[in-house]
């Protein structure tokens, strides 16, 4: 046997290609080799064939799990196959496993370099990367993520918390030979220096005993170089976090303190956004009545042209320049602030923020409205509760002058409308004075750097009996993460679990308003004036629930926004407050948040329909849920619309009952039914009001290009599970034609797997997880599910992933028909068929699926 593997792998490397049969016939003769696992799959790679390369080296590792070779081959198949952000899943893995893997660690470090940090799996945040291969004893490594950090800075280098021990190495790339520096610090204090001295493959390492943690309370340690370079994985919670500070009840004063405003920007690093940041305060200045001093905080950054700036923009604007000795974060910076510039307002104001008009004057409107209220936040595109137009969500930043759009807006359709919140936001949040006297600093020894501590300082308010605003009549676009966007997911995890412990009932009462969402009213008054400017659509689109569901939905609007159209749905929802009508833009564009309520809203959502300028026709698509009212609407306000059924219920339509069986018409594939209503002014002979129905299928089908298939044999998964031997042996005559154009990938244990694999058409996978089987798919780029068992109805699993993946389905079809198969992308054969009838049905379904795929 082994004078065999060893001609195979001669074979394997002189002729590849010729090599690829050779291992086919070996797999079905031996299956559970794992030598002849391993080559078969590194031959396809070597033969120029990446794609099945990666099906093989799938089915192998199923196989034999564990095994590094196979790991690696997925890897790089991922990568000659174009898909690196696939391939970089794969070498993280690889790397988590074992850091000293130079192989992995230098392909991740490689991808990273050409895809961004933003590639990184949602599964792997940066810190955890960082921390794995820098403290990696691999020097080629070291060296390579040391570059790839992207900061022009001397020193470099990584801590961790080990037990009672503060370890680490630092690294100093001017001179390598010297030892840097190292400052310990303990709660914002410093407690210890010294010069690192261990050996270590890439600079010096390091070790300090900390102290013992005294009581309850747990100490914040950062590390910093001597040229204030914070180390990676700084600061570090020890132990558990400190009770949080106590705050003062308000005392009801309804006086406004003079002496104007202290408007507090941070700056660390985003030169350019802050720049525009600022320039978009001054630029404000003339608008608002408001008096403002702008205090800019140089945050220790690590762009040498950001201080010098900063000065010169402070003085000119006879402002206040402060700079900390040392990268602060968010939090230290507003503490240093407050504790030079006392006794007035104060707005926190993201460097990365964009402002228009009176934005302050309506901020200290909302703050000023009430005695108790302590602070106000605006409307943002990115401000997790306050987002607008999804909340808790990350919309797009905008630019100037949309930013100056949705400002007036906001302002015309909220004027004055305050709604009262469980916290307030820090990217732009106005606070009095009396509330910052009453609860002091943000807490700097529980929070790491930035991020949740605004949300700790309004509860420790809220507590005490202060409320928060949100003026829904102001907008400031933010851009997010400008300061510290590479540790974000770290820091906000890490300081959450600090909230959740120390405000239990504020947490809660925040997902009630989350799922309450009590600014969606305000959103809605925003956007009705935005629809108003915005009255020129493409299409316009009226549906039930359930059919906005269905895939022939989805891939519709699909191919209508890839050509350019811009296109509204009339959305149809029943729910337990009664039915209502929303009217938001195809595929989670603009608008978002007009809803109607049903009847009492109807002659408003009628008016709104009517106010539209629509370059085509209105579009029903019609199915069992969707509602007379459509039909009343549009009979009544257009010449002429487009009627879609999804299913056979126009039969059951009373309204349309009449001119059906006479100009009804059916699809080819009967599936959808097609028509056009028409309703006649009178001439040709045709009564005034008549209705008649005319076929639209040539120009349905035709409206759009189809999508381009993908290059390669199509890879089809059959669902194996279960069936009787008989079907196998139909499925082995369907794999044993010879054709070029589909590959086959078995899911489920099979009788004789060797007659399946010595095709060379197949590959097997022995009964995965849902999950991983339909990662495996996604991968492989499956293109079609087919179930040949002969029961009646589609295996639940299959049908499902079909339905996931957006990709045709074939089943066999019971001699009464089945009613499933009158969904979209399925397909049916009868129980008889021969197998060159079902591999004629698999390639239409693969060319129709090529066409109304996404």
């Amino acid at each position: 046997m082994s004078q065999f593997l060893q001609h195979l792998r001669q074979e394997s490397r002189a002729h590849p290609a010729r090599a690829i049969r050779w291992l086919d016939l070996a797999t079905g003769a031996f299956p559970g080799r794992q030598g002849i696992a391993v080559l078969r799959a590194s031959t396809a790679l070597r033969a120029g064939q990446p794609a099945l390369a990666v099906v093989r080296f799938l089915a192998a590792i199923q196989r034999h799990p564990g095994h590094k070779q196979l790991s690696q081959g997925l890897a790089r198949a991922f990568e000659q196959s174009g898909r690196p952000e696939f391939a970089l899943e794969q070498w993280l893995a690889l790397a988590s496993e074992d850091p000293r893997q130079a192989s992995a660690l230098g392909h991740t470090w490689i991808l990273l370099e050409k895809l961004g940090l933003s590639a990184l799996p949602s599964s792997q945040s940066l810190a955890k990367a960082e921390f794995l291969h820098l403290r990696s004893h691999n020097r080629r490594a070291l060296r390579r993520a040391s570059r790839s950090l992207g900061e022009a800075r001397q020193i470099l280098g990584a801590a961790w918390i080990e037990g009672t021990q503060l370890k680490g190495w630092a690294y100093d790339s001017v001179f390598p030979t010297h030892a840097p520096e190292i400052k310990i610090y303990s709660n914002g204090r410093l407690s210890s220096t010294l010069i690192p001295s261990e050996r270590f493959p890439l600079g010096r390492a390091f070790s300090h005993s900390l102290p013992d943690i005294p009581g309850r309370e747990g100490l914040m340690i950062d590390v910093f170089a001597a040229d204030h370079t914070r180390l990676s994985g700084a600061p570090m919670r020890y132990g558990p976090p400190p009770p949080p500070p106590k705050c003062r009840a308000p005392t009801g004063s309804p006086s406004r303190r003079s002496g104007g405003v202290n408007l507090v920007i941070p700056v660390y690093r985003g030169h350019e956004l802050a720049a525009r940041c600022i320039d978009s305060v001054l630029t404000s200045k003339a608008a608002n009545s408001t008096a403002f001093r702008l205090v800019l905080v140089n945050d220790c950054s690590p762009e040498p042209e950001i201080k010098p700036w900063l000065r010169a923009v402070a003085h000119n604007a006879q402002g206040v320049y402060l700079q900390t000795q040392r990268n602060l974060g968010f939090i230290g910076a507003i503490n240093f602030a407050m504790d030079v510039c006392r006794g007035r307002d104060m707005v926190w104001l993201n460097s990365d923020t964009i402002v228009y008009g009176d934005w302050l004057d309506r901020l200290s409107a909302a703050a000023w409205s009430d005695p108790d209220v302590a602070t106000a936040t605006p409307l943002s595109n990115n401000a997790q509760l306050f987002s607008y137009p999804q909340p808790m969500t990350a919309n797009p930043f905008p630019n100037a002058q949309k930013t100056a759009l949705l400002h007036r807006l906001a302002a015309l359709a909220n004027d004055r409308a305050y709604e009262e919140v469980p916290t307030a936001i820090g990217f732009c949040m106005y606070l009095k004075a009396e509330a910052l006297s009453a609860a002091g600093r943000l807490d700097d020894r529980a929070y790491l750097l930035g991020y949740a501590e605004e949300i700790d300082y309004c509860f420790r308010l809220a507590s005490a009996g202060w409320r928060h605003l949100c003026a829904t009549d102001v907008f400031v676009a933010h851009k997010g993460g400008a300061s510290f966007q590479l540790d974000k997911a770290r820091l906000s995890k890490d300081n959450d679990l600090v909230i959740q412990e120390r405000y239990p009932a504020q947490r809660l009462e925040a997902g009630v308003f989350q799922r309450r969402d009590p600014l969606f009213k305000a959103r809605a008054r925003l956007e009705r004036l935005w629809l108003a400017d915005n009255l020129d659509w493409d299409g316009l689109f009226l549906l039930s629930e359930r059919a906005a569901n269905r895939y022939f939905t989805y891939d519709l609007l699909l191919r209508r926004q890839r050509s350019g159209c811009r296109d509204l749905q009339v959305r149809h929802i029943e729910s337990r407050h009664g039915p209502s009508v929303r009217l938001e833009g195809a595929l989670e564009t603009p608008p978002h948040n007009l809803s109607f309520q049903l009847p009492e809203q109807r002659a408003e959502l009628v008016q709104t329909l009517l106010s539209l300028n629509l370059s085509e026709t209105t579009t029903i698509l019609h199915d069992r849920a969707c509602p007379a009212l459509f039909l009343d609407i549009l009979a009544s306000k257009s010449e002429a619309f487009d009627l879609i059924c999804l299913d056979d219920s126009l039969e059951d339509n009373a309204y349309l009952r009449a001119p059906l069986p006479v100009n009804h018409v059916r699809r080819a594939h009967s599936r959808y039914r097609i028509a056009r209503w028409l309703r006649s002014s009178g001439h040709r002979g045709t009564a005034p009001n008549q209705t008649q129905l005319l076929p639209l299928d040539t120009r349905i089908d035709n409206l759009w290009a189809p999508i381009e298939a993908p290059e390669g044999p199509a890879w089809v998964a059959v669902w194996s599970q279960e069936i009787s031997a008989s079907e196998q042996q139909r499925l082995i005559e369907l794999v044993r034609i010879r054709q070029t154009t589909i590959r086959w990938l078995l899911v489920g244990q099979v009788y004789d797997e060797a007659a399946f694999l010595s095709t060379g058409q197949c590959e097997c996978l022995s009964n995965p997880s849902p999950s991983t089987l339909l990662q495996h798919l996604a991968w492989i780029g499956c293109r079609c599910i087919l179930h040949p068992s002969r029961s009646p109805g589609p295996d639940p699993s299959a049908f499902l992933a079909s339905r996931r993946l957006m990709i045709p389905y074939v089943g066999i079809r019971a001699a009464d028909g089945l009613a499933y198969l009158t969904e979209p992308m399925t397909y049916g054969v009868a129980i008889n068929a021969s197998s060159e009838a079902l591999l004629s049905v698999i390639a239409e379904a693969l060319t129709e699926g090529t066409e109304q795929g996404p």
